[in-house]
């Protein structure tokens, strides 16, 4: 389907037009030959009639004045055919070289914008995935005032910087003419869901873990420590982008935490994208962070994890409910086991069915071994786990090791504890599937039916926002950029 743009005049109007001229030529120098070979052909009829029986004199004059003429007419005819050819070839060389020209330096130009834009949205991430069919793209389509729309707004035969629309709306088509600052719509080229623009990072990041592992409470808590403090703590605007239409329910659980109630529990089969921008002061792409959210038990058949989006993760979060590990169960308090809901689906069977779901889609081991993964503990404020791999277990191995990052403290933590209950397996799969691997410690909740008190919680998402976005660097936060 082509787009409902008008064709600029040097790509197709300028050569028809030329062609035309050309055509034109052609047949006003046929013409002047015809015209000249007429006069010539009536010259030869005349000489024909003459009569040369009279005067012997006369004769040789009339026939050396018709002798001049005939002479005079071939040459003219001789010099029409000479210049009109040479000037009328000439004429059309120079307006050749100008149209096709300035075609080719149409196309050069198009090929080097396209090739700006293609570089600055490799290095900047500029993308976009659909939270309704969960497809990525580099370009939405836009959709004029009009309703028609344009599925490439790009630098092409319909112009290089602007172009315009069938109605008359003149469109800026290029990043340098300011095609993201357009009033019209954006869509997603394949379903038509409206999206939020053309120039912003694209950071999708899917949510996994297995049911009752506090997922979705972690993802709302998040997000809303992120709304807290984003601007005042690390110079980032926040803005979230809601998506209605697909049941987004993000201010709907908010109101729940904040009366002191759990969120609501997350029963969709399919990923349900919490979309937030997060954008450092003064930039002008901004950041689109899709914490993709699943049902946990989606994850208790691996069969059933046939969600497209995680093929275009930008990073992966995985989290773990320190309850679902046997071992590490049997060291608590049994009263406080028996009173909390705990995942029991075995961490290393979730990682497995994640990287299956991966190649179920194509995604080779080289690919996903160059993305990021967090792996992040919650409930951490359960009794007894905080002294395990909460964070009262983080600040004692810093006093006691020497350690000065609160980063590697939790990884010295959590390893430790994961190979201390047995769950080496999990650790060696994240270690060998995944280019980086940070482990946190968090607590979404508090007491029932008070405001609850999030520890941690927005660590893991501004970790894999700093790894994942060019412009964002939060060196102050880690003491080092990461």
């Amino acid at each position: 389907m082509t787009d409902p743009a008008k064709i600029s005049y040097m790509f197709t109007l300028a050569p028809m037009e030329y062609s035309d001229s050309v055509k034109e030529i052609f047949e006003d120098y046929i013409n002047v030959i015809k015209k000249n070979f007429g006069k010539l052909e009536n010259k030869f009829i005349d000489l024909t009639r003459l009569d040369f029986s009279g005067n012997f004199f006369n004769s040789l004059k009339f026939g050396s004045l018709f002798a001049l003429q005939l002479g005079f007419f071939f040459g003219e005819l001789l010099l029409h055919a000479v210049l009109s050819a040479l000037f009328g070839g000439l004429f059309i060389l120079l307006y050749g070289a100008a149209v096709y020209g300035m075609k080719l330096y149409g196309y050069v130009t198009m090929g080097i914008l396209l090739s700006i834009e293609y570089l600055f949205s490799f290095f900047k991430r500029i993308a976009f995935s659909c939270p309704n069919c969960q497809a990525k793209h580099k370009m939405p389509t836009y959709l004029c005032k009009c309703g028609r729309k344009h599925k490439k707004l790009m630098p092409s035969s319909a112009g290089l910087l602007k172009r315009e629309c069938v109605c008359g709306e003149k469109l800026a088509c290029s990043l340098f003419s300011g095609r993201h600052r357009l009033s019209g719509r954006w869509l997603c080229p394949d379903c038509d869901y409206e999206i939020g623009g053309p120039l912003h990072t694209d950071i999708p990041i899917p949510v996994v873990a297995g049911p009752n592992a506090g997922k979705t409470c972690f993802i709302i808590s998040a997000i809303m420590e992120l709304e807290k403090n984003s601007e005042r703590k690390h110079d980032l605007l926040f803005e979230y982008h809601e998506n209605p239409q697909l049941g987004d329910d993000y201010y709907d659980n908010k109101r729940q935490i904040e009366r002191g109630n759990a969120p609501l529990k997350t029963r969709d089969s399919r990923l349900r994208y919490y979309q937030f921008y997060l954008t450092p002061r003064g930039k002008k792409i901004r950041n689109m962070v899709s914490l993709c959210d699943v049902a946990g038990e989606v994850f208790a058949h691996g069969d059933d994890v046939i969600q497209p989006g995680f093929k275009n993760a930008a990073a992966y979060l995985i989290i773990v409910d320190p309850l679902s590990i046997p071992a590490l169960r049997a060291d608590l308090d049994p009263a406080v086991v028996a009173r909390t809901r705990f995942s029991t689906r075995p961490m290393d069977e979730v990682v497995n069915i994640l990287i299956k779901t991966l190649e179920l889609f194509g995604v080779k081991e080289s690919q996903h071994a160059h993305i990021d993964i967090a792996v992040v503990f919650t409930k951490c404020d359960t009794p007894g786990i905080d002294d395990i791999i909460g964070n009262r277990a983080v600040m004692r191995t810093m006093q006691t090791s020497g350690i000065e990052s609160r980063l590697e403290a939790q990884n010295a933590v959590c390893q430790s504890a994961l190979m201390k209950y047995g769950e080496a397996n999990f650790l060696n799969a994240i270690r060998s599937q995944f280019r980086s691997l940070q482990f946190f410690t968090t607590s979404a909740l508090g007491e029932s039916g008070q405001a609850f008190n999030p520890i941690g919680v927005d660590e893991p998402i501004l970790w894999l926002v700093d790894k994942v976005s060019p412009d964002i660097n939060l060196k102050a936060k880690w003491g080092k950029k990461i």
